[in-house]
């Protein structure tokens, strides 16, 4: 309910004669949700993904491929934006976010660091995010654009992506916070979208819909270049140098398309690189 007609609904109550035993009526609900609320955190496994909506525990069925390598991209290309420029904290999809009735576990949670300072290694519960991500599914869309589209809104969420992982209709919704509603600031199938919260951050939204393949063959390089060179300094490096090689990449998805062609056809690799121009540790691991 909209804000402004859920406080003109509670000024009429307060005319009615019965309104002492709605308050009553209402408090013993609170309470008996509160106690299957503290049921949620106390038994839920921690290997579970689960969430508390609306006085019910909601389970998470268990995600497809293609949403695990969206989730995995998106994880990785903000962790490493938030880490390398000390901005905050990202959170996976168990960290589980205490709004006033509800807890969620978003698929990807950021805070700045004025919040994040503050939390301590044994915490398990954590305050509203100021960016939240959702990668939808068909079990889990109808609530990310209803209730926790509403619930983010009046919390404070500053900015609200929704991704849509199928290739077929891949599509990035970005939302940002006017007051107490959300208003579309993108809807992308392809471009670059950059971020409000997180400044200066930015990506391709093609990055996320190569489902993956390319960065599976940048973060494998990164790891092997880290470890011969057996340095942490080296590792970073690699990554680094992997993520600015991803960005090419991402330019060049025909050219990984046409490599994994030609190689289902029983080309060489030196045919394939001489076709392609790709880089030979890359044909290599495809």
């Amino acid at each position: 309910m909209h804000t402004q007609t859920w406080a003109n609904t509670l000024q009429k109550l307060t005319r009615e004669v019965y309104f002492g035993q709605f308050v009553q009526q209402v408090n013993d609900l609170w309470q008996k949700e509160q106690i299957e609320r503290q049921r949620f955190i106390d038994e839920i496994p921690d290997d579970v993904k689960a969430e508390f909506i609306n006085g019910k525990i909601v389970m998470s069925s268990p995600n497809y491929h293609h949403h695990l390598i969206v989730l995995d991209n998106l994880h990785k290309l903000i962790s490493n934006y938030v880490f390398t420029n000390d901005l905050g904290f990202v959170g996976g999809e168990k960290a589980c976010c205490r709004f006033t009735r509800n807890d969620y576990e978003p698929d990807l949670s950021f805070w700045k660091k004025e919040k994040s300072q503050h939390f301590e290694n044994e915490q398990y519960l954590f305050p509203v995010p100021d960016l939240i991500i959702e990668v939808l599914s068909s079990s889990t869309k109808r609530r990310d654009k209803t209730v926790k589209f509403n619930d983010y809104a009046l919390h404070g969420v500053k900015e609200y992506w929704m991704v849509e992982p199928k290739t077929e209709r891949f599509l990035v919704e970005q939302y940002i916070l006017t007051g107490k509603e959300y208003k579309l600031r993108n809807k992308l199938s392809k471009g670059k979208l950059s971020s409000v919260v997180l400044k200066g951050f930015s990506l391709k939204v093609e990055w996320l819909s190569i489902i993956g393949k390319a960065y599976q063959i940048i973060n494998e390089a990164s790891r092997l270049k880290g470890e011969k060179q057996g340095k942490q300094e080296g590792i970073q490096e690699g990554i680094q140098e992997g993520i600015q090689e991803g960005k090419e990449l991402g330019k060049q998805e025909t050219l990984i398309e046409l490599a994994h062609n030609s190689k289902k056809m029983g080309l060489s690799p030196k045919q394939i690189q001489e076709l392609t121009g790709l880089d030979m540790d890359f044909i290599n691991k495809l």
